[in-house]
């Protein structure tokens, strides 16, 4: 009999899914007796695994609904033939508690690694549970012999990321466990005992009789990664400073704690989807109506792109080209104003929440366009409508704006729609910023009431960096043309596939949670600040951010970005409105909450952090206070780890 055993970190996702296939694998070959089990290092003693990797797994043919998850204990690894973690973490931890289970320890690429080197090298033996024996024993005298070229060992872990990071987690360990029973096993052949899963923690014999599964068609790795190119392998290879730069950058997301309001964590599914191979395509275009020949497949990723925009936000037209919201931005202004004319427009000044492309004078939006800014009332700070609705009556404005950068309340769209209604403008809105939130049902609106909505895709909607313009049907060819040829030539047709990923995703029921976790947090983190002396500009948020005054407590935003750095928080400086201050300098910082939100974190963690980042700000020089600053961030983001394996 061979006992194996899969670790992970809660023993309801990446093991058990390890578990279900090679399981699986061997009920189809059988010729060998094994027992396959699965633990977590901080294992959900007696949870059921996760229900995404329950689905992720049906649609595979596979099931582990049964499965109870347990926590690994030194009896299990004595008792094992080979132990195979889904992290060198997971690995080391094994290792810790069993000094002498080193020689049968791997990590899963780590021992897929090494059976493809060895490629079938190892003598027949006596038995075929006594080759595997001597394969294992092998592949740790391999894997002593010297450095071995795996840049990353760990699976990642997908709690948390929602559906579609469970298929592309199942995706992956499905391969490689294919791959560490081919090496195991070698040619798929003979009859033998039927192995079986051992849910409930106990190495016991094999039932008299198993329920029958039947298998999905499911390609062979060899096969998946034919239809697929990129190779982290190869980058390495080729440009050993570029791979170090990445993952350097991924290590600073894994250790830093991310409260920059426009950033997030893009899932790897839709990190999969800009990867692609699409990027090669020139599409100039529509789908259907392009400028190129071979573009049948880009037309299938876009028209899901645009079906799924319009689903999701119910919108009559969506064009999924733009760039960036920059371009975005630029195009609607393109489609509907004149050049250095006396077309106006009116909107949020940058100083008081306002974007760049929203009029700056430094922009192409200010030096092309004629912009008429509103501002917020000095004494509640939010926009006053009424003031809004007198400069829409005195400048008679062909479009109106709304949309922040740094505006914590919701907008009335409603209230600016009878306006322009009343003028007889365009009623634009750019929701880059809050888009995620609307997909997810935890902000207004805005597609209903105005005639054009644009948007990021990498904010709050957790995607890729682009930009999207939603209009109503009437708006559509206007639009269209704008985009292209008026502004852009070829699409980037990969990042429209991973558009359309993080579409999907929104649609999902997590994805409403995510949203209202985002909000429910934003709230919580701005009181806290305020616990510490801080002033949070308009009294608290409604949205996913929260613009914080520093001066109370006689700090500038720079000194306080420098400071948060320094003990492991990205947050950025931000003026306020009124600001004595010029912006590089500025009198306080903006502090965002969707990617806290993506990781799971929630009301208690954000009374953490308030209490760190108040800490530090409020005893800048205290060399203790950011010592413990830093243990506090470390102890969050193990808690919450970033593209975990």
């Amino acid at each position: 009999m061979i006992r194996v055993l899969f670790v992970c970190t809660g023993n309801i996702c990446r093991s058990p899914m390890a578990q279900g296939f090679l399981d699986h694998l061997l009920r189809e070959r059988g010729g060998v007796d094994f027992r396959i089990r699965s633990a977590g290092v901080f294992g959900w003693e007696d949870s059921p695994a996760a229900n995404e990797s329950v689905i992720a797994l049906q649609e595979q043919g596979i099931d582990i609904s049964s499965h109870i998850a347990r926590r690994l204990n030194r009896p299990m690894i004595e008792q094992a033939d080979l132990v195979v973690a889904m992290a060198a973490e997971h690995r080391d931890a094994v290792v810790r508690l069993l000094p002498s289970s080193t020689s049968r320890t791997f990590t899963l690429k780590e021992i897929v690694y090494l059976l493809d080197r060895m490629d079938g090298s190892v003598p027949a033996a006596a038995s075929p549970e006594d080759r595997i024996r001597e394969v294992v024993a092998a592949a740790a005298v391999l894997r002593e012999g010297g450095p071995m070229d795996l840049y990353d060992e760990d699976v990642g872990d997908p709690l948390g990321l929602g559906l579609e990071a469970f298929r592309a987690t199942a995706w992956e360990v499905g391969g490689y466990v294919e791959r560490l029973a081919d090496g195991l096993l070698g040619s798929p052949d003979g009859d033998g005992p039927v192995p079986f899963n051992d849910p409930y923690g106990v190495w016991s014999p094999a039932p008299a009789e198993v329920a029958s599964v039947t298998p999905a068609d499911r390609p062979s790795q060899e096969a998946l990664m034919h239809d697929y190119a990129a190779d982290w392998n190869a980058l390495k290879r080729t440009d050993p400073e570029i791979a170090g730069a990445i993952a350097d950058e991924l290590n600073r997301e894994r250790s830093s704690l991310r409260l920059i309001a426009s950033e997030n964590y893009a899932s790897p599914s839709v990190l999969a989807a800009l990867a692609s191979s699409m990027n090669n395509k020139y599409a100039e275009g529509y789908p259907g109506k392009r400028y190129y020949g071979g573009c049948e497949f880009v037309d299938v990723s876009e028209s899901l792109a645009i079906e799924r925009a319009k689903q999701l936000f119910g919108a009559e037209h969506a064009n999924v080209q733009p760039h960036a919201g920059a371009q975005a931005n630029l195009a609607v202004y393109g489609a509907f104003l004149q050049p250095r004319s006396d077309d106006k427009v009116l909107g949020l000044v940058l100083a008081h929440g306002g974007h760049l492309t929203h009029g700056s004078p430094v922009n192409v939006s200010g030096k092309w366009f004629t912009f008429v800014g509103y501002e917020v009332d000095k004494d509640s700070e939010v926009i006053d409508m009424d003031r809004v609705r007198e400069l829409a009556i005195e400048h008679r404005p062909k479009m109106i704006l709304a949309g922040f950068t740094a505006y914590p309340r919701s907008i009335d769209f409603a209230a600016f729609r009878q306006i322009a209604d009343e003028v007889g403008a365009l009623f634009m809105v750019d929701a880059s910023h809050f888009i995620g939130l609307v997909a997810g049902g935890a902000y207004p609106n805005p597609v209903p009431h105005a005639d054009v909505v644009t948007f990021t895709t990498h904010k709050t909607l957790r995607g890729p960096r682009g930009a999207v313009i939603l209009s109503k049907a009437e708006h559509a060819k206007a639009i269209d043309r704008a985009v292209f040829p008026m502004m852009q030539g070829g699409p980037l047709e990969h990042v429209i596939a991973a558009k359309a990923v993080c579409f999907r995703e929104a649609m999902q029921p997590d994805f409403k949670e995510y949203a209202a976790r985002t909000v429910r947090t934003a709230r919580a983190l701005a009181a806290g600040l305020e616990q510490h002396g801080l002033r949070c500009i308009s009294g608290g948020t409604d949205s996913h951010l929260a613009l914080v005054d520093l001066q109370p407590i006689g700090m500038t935003g720079a000194h306080a970005e420098d400071l948060a750095i320094e003990v492991g928080i990205a947050l950025n400086k931000n003026a306020i409105p009124f600001d004595p201050l010029p912006p590089g300098t500025a009198s306080g910082i903006r502090v965002g909450t969707p990617g806290p939100a993506t990781l799971g974190m929630d009301e208690p963690e954000m009374a953490e952090i308030a209490e760190i980042l108040g800490s530090v700000l409020r005893s800048p020089d205290d060399e203790t206070v950011k010592s413990k600053a830093r243990a506090g961030v470390k102890s969050l983001m193990d808690r919450f780890p970033v593209y975990p394996g």
